[in-house]
């Protein structure tokens, strides 16, 4: 193996193609680990690929629905990852992400690229002592690559070793490509619900075993695992053992973790040095993103600038570059041959390298440096003409322009040097306005503002229509006002009422936020992760959490007013009607409880409830993970009726006129009689509908999991136009006047005509979107994998 970069295109994944179940399945048994089977299947027709290899479970007849469900979404969010490295002019230069070629939808399997050069476990298997050490650092930061394609979308790994690192061969005389694999524990990061089960003991960081001690797993926790993975490959030891027990005290252990020059001594420092800044027990401790550390691994293969967090650890050595050469002779592994366009530290500055170049865009466009990791409550505003904030400080690095004598790495250094107060890992009540170096006292409530045009619950209202008292949405392009961040992805549906935002990211404190400014009202003391969209009436916000409780907190004061405790995850968004709030959650129980006392009214088994019930002329109605749509009446908890569905309604239904239209994973929109629970009809949209519907006037609006968005006359079914957009429709969408507007997994808001469907604007806001977006007085707020947005058009 050679020791040169070797040109990316030739690695290229594979393009998509449409794959039958049958195909798939004739492959060859190559591999079996956990709960899945990996074999390679031959394609004889002239298409590329001319090879796959298939992943499914093993004995996929005899899985749960929610195994089929976890097997789906991990096909769902590798296949997100590989689109954005394929699609996204930022990722244009990045191969590192094992290529989706088709997934199956009602029987789980990924048809990915054959990956012909083996696994990392192999190489490391095959050698002693290690791998040779610009290789070692070659393949670190091309794990941080492909990792940080997921990290851009709010997605973890969480199960990062070398196993799940594969290599595509290339010629000799070059490096064979590292990409990454197996997403099986990788997760939004809303939907983590504490440690990680099926972790692999031997690379887990500290909060994947204690997180009430080291915080939430999280993007940093790749960080940790991309470190043990380089210690070994360059000490040929692993850092723990794979016993759990063991793993987790060399994990939690208080003495610091010993460099790799101690099992392999003639590793330079700035070797030890890069490795040891992933391996930080305290995450705030770690690089503050992992594209840093990509940087600083490829600064010291190369002899570029270290970034700051690996300089400080070379004992004060003036010379802040990268030298992986060893000090003395390596006996474990021979030097490579030195070369000298690998040896030259970058004279321009780091103008000239498009990776630098490439991170201080990130930094200027995306603000990463605003705040350290554990402090993400700070907010910041945002300008569509590129003017940084007036209350910015002056050692910001948005308020001056690069200078000519200032290099690239010197940018990226004023960016990490820049930091906001920090908060305790897992303490986010101290919220601090605007990026400044000083902290800010949270903003006292004083009254709320005037009232406007809101949007207090998901769906708009509480027949979950999808629309609201504003006239018409925003028909211009929209660019961002505000952006409020979060310790957490934000992956439920805002609300607004009477000038307030109010949301909580998942694992953070719901809080209220000024609707025009973005700044913090008042942030919950108790409600500390909020599992559902929120919903206000009569003064009060209602939600749920994962603790297994329904709060009401007053919506001035944000004092909480009463708990009803479940004993299970409450992340059914409730619904409140004529005094009494209807929520249900993992434990599958729909209760109804006292709006003003949280007295428990009735309660019934239904089964797990992710959607939120509606109540319509005396009926609660509502979708469950049981396959049901059911019909309760709402003043005394009996079943009116229930509809089966063919798999999970993740869906709150539209009650509108005499029928409920309720969307399923079974790939249908339902149209059912809101008397009988007879099907009325129903329409095949070929993939899954995790969102709800909207309906106006004489028309039913709906998108999908395969990028569409729908409109059908609600009475017959019929569709009037569909429109095909850059990602999938994962959230309701909304409508107000002849503007419907729809977020996309990918980052892209766009808003389409009622009448034909045309686009009429359609703008990347800069980070996933994860729930259904509220507009108010002209606005849309969504939740995004960095927090709240607020989204205006121009005055």
């Amino acid at each position: 193996m050679g020791d040169r970069e070797p040109t990316l295109d030739r690695v290229r994944s594979p393009p998509r193609r449409d794959l039958s179940a049958d195909l798939v399945r004739s492959g060859e048994l190559i591999d079996r680990g956990g709960n899945a089977l990996v074999s390679v299947a031959a394609l004889s027709d002239e298409r590329s690929p001319d090879r796959i290899a298939v992943k499914e479970p093993l004995a996929p007849g005899t899985l749960e629905n929610d195994e089929i469900e976890r097997f789906l979404s991990q096909a769902e969010t590798w296949e997100t990852v590989d689109r954005i490295e394929r699609e996204r002019p930022r990722w244009r230069d990045s191969e590192h992400v094992v290529g989706v070629v088709d997934t199956g939808e009602r029987l789980p399997w990924i048809a990915m690229e054959y990956m012909d050069g083996g696994t990392l476990a192999d190489r490391l298997a095959a050698v002693d002592g290690g791998l040779p050490t610009l290789e070692v650092l070659w393949i670190g930061e091309c794990v941080c690559r492909g990792v940080a394609v997921a990290h851009s979308l709010g997605i973890a790994h969480l199960d990062l070793k070398p196993a799940n690192v594969l290599f595509r061969s290339t010629p000799d005389g070059v490096w064979d490509v590292p990409k990454v694999a197996d997403w099986g524990l990788a997760r939004v990061l809303a939907d983590q619900t504490g440690t990680v089960e099926g972790l692999s003991p031997a690379y887990a960081a500290p909060e994947q075993f204690e997180p009430g001690e080291f915080g939430e797993p999280d993007t940093l926790t790749d960080i940790y695992q991309v470190g043990t993975i380089l210690y070994e490959l360059l000490t040929g030891t692993p850092i723990a053992p794979e016993s759990r027990f063991q793993a987790m005290q060399v994990a939690m252990s208080s003495d610091p973790v010993s460099p790799p020059s101690a099992e392999r001594p003639a590793l330079s420092p700035a070797v030890d040095a890069v490795v040891s800044s992933a391996l930080e027990r305290d995450k705030t401790d770690r690089y503050s993103a992992i594209p840093v550390m990509a940087d600083a691994l490829r600064a010291v293969r190369t002899g570029g600038d270290l970034p700051p967090i690996v300089g400080d650890r070379l004992d004060g050595r003036s010379e802040r570059t990268g030298d992986a050469r060893p000090e003395r002779t390596d006996t474990s592994t021979p030097p490579a041959p030195e070369r000298d366009d690998e040896r030259a530290a970058t004279n321009d500055g780091g103008a000239g390298d498009p990776e630098l170049v490439e991170r201080v865009t990130d930094y200027d466009n995306y603000g990463s440096y605003s705040a350290s990791p554990g402090d993400h409550d700070g907010v910041t505003t945002g300008r569509s003409d590129g003017h940084a904030d007036d209350e910015a400080s002056s050692d910001d690095p948005r308020t001056h322009p690069a200078s000519e004598s200032e290099s690239m790495a010197d940018r990226v250094a004023a960016y990490e040097n820049h930091r906001s107060v920090n908060a305790s890992p897992g303490d986010h009540t101290a919220v601090a306005a605007e990026s400044t170096n000083g902290a800010r006292e949270p903003r006292a409530a004083s009254g709320l503002p005037p009232r406007t045009a809101g949007w207090p619950t998901l769906g708009g209202n509480f027949a979950r229509t999808g629309t609201s008292g504003d006239p018409d949405g925003p028909e211009s392009a929209v660019s961002v006002a505000w952006t409020h961040s979060t310790p957490d992805l934000v992956k439920v549906a805002p609300a607004v009422s009477d000038g307030i935002v109010y949301a909580g990211p998942e694992r953070g404190t719901l809080r209220a936020l000024d609707a025009q400014t973005g700044e913090t009202v008042w942030t919950s003391g108790r409600l500390l992760e909020t599992a559902s969209a929120p919903a206000v009436a009569d003064g009060q916000v209602f939600a749920g959490s994962w603790s297994g409780d329904l709060y009401a907190v007053d919506a001035v004061t944000g004092d909480t007013q009463w708990t009803f405790e479940t004993g299970s995850h409450v992340y059914g968004p409730p619904t409140v009607a004529d005094g009494t709030v209807y929520f249900g959650g993992r434990g599958g129980t729909l209760y109804a409880v006292a709006a003003d006392s949280g007295e428990q009214r009735w309660r019934v088994d239904c089964g797990a409830i992710k959607s939120a019930p509606t109540v319509s002329g005396g009926t609660v109605y509502v979708g469950t993970k049981a396959e049901t749509v059911h019909a309760v009446d709402a003043h005394s908890g009996e079943t009116v009726w229930t509809y089966q569905t063919e798999r999970p309604v993740w869906s709150s239904p539209a009650v509108v006129d005499g029928s409920v239209y309720v969307g399923c994973w079974d790939d249908s929109l339902y149209a059912l009689d809101r008397s009988t629970g007879d099907l009325d009809w129903q329409f095949d949209t070929e993939r899954s509908i995790p969102g709800s519907v909207a309906v106006r006037d004489d028309s039913l609006f709906v998108g999908n999991n395969a990028n569409n968005v729908y409109a059908l006359d609600p009475t017959s079914g019929e569709s009037r136009w569909q429109q095909s957009l850059s990602g999938s429709v994962r959230t309701a969408v909304a409508v107000l006047g002849e503007t419907l507007i729809a977020g996309c997994a990918d980052g892209t808001l766009t808003a389409l005509s009622t009448t034909t469907g045309h686009r009429r604007w359609s703008v990347d806001v800069g980070s996933s979107i994860h729930a259904s977006p509220a507009v108010a007085a002209g606005t849309v707020y969504l939740g995004t994998a960095d927090g709240v947005y607020a989204l205006a058009g121009d005055e």
